[in-house]
């Protein structure tokens, strides 16, 4: 596998876009919905204190990632993630490769933790890949989550320390 990740420049975004609302039309991952705007997402994925990645393979884009303070202030010195990979993409890997390199540049930003607060729970492939790069179960939202097939279903605040 040739996957290299990098910084997403400006002519990532339009591909960026695509991909998320492929993810979000899935209805397995990310609060946000169909009805989100190109506005709306940008500030999400390339807002102010957000750092953007893609992984590119042979010139096409298959994946990304995004780290953030996931609170302000006293709460900053730990990240927030959101991460996605092509649809034909999956099982080759990807999603090992952005968590492992984000592992690292959150620790190069400073970061001292990384925390996802919703991690969708019947999302299995996502669960086992955090607890694989070393990341554990904090507490369990009971219903949070408006799953597109299986309805409402619990979501998981998952925590690792750097």
């Amino acid at each position: 596998m040739s996957i290299v990740v990098r910084k997403a420049s400006q002519s990532d975004k339009t591909t960026l876009y695509s991909l998320f609302m492929e993810v979000i039309k899935a209805g397995e991952a990310f609060m946000h919905d169909e009805f989100t705007t190109y506005k709306e997402w940008e500030l999400f994925w390339f807002g102010k204190g957000v750092a953007t990645y893609v992984a590119v393979e042979e010139g096409v884009l298959v994946g990304s990632y995004i780290l953030k303070p996931n609170n302000p202030g006293v709460g900053k010195h730990v990240a927030n993630g959101g991460y996605m990979v092509e649809s034909n993409q999956k099982g080759k890997g990807i999603g090992v490769l952005l968590g492992e390199h984000s592992l690292g540049e959150a620790k190069q930003l400073g970061y001292t933790a990384i925390q996802f607060n919703a991690v969708v729970a019947v999302n299995l492939p996502a669960v086992k890949l955090w607890k694989k790069l070393g990341f554990k179960i904090a507490g369990t939202n009971p219903k949070a989550f408006r799953h597109k097939t299986k309805g409402l279903v619990d979501t998981y605040s998952m925590y690792r320390e750097l």
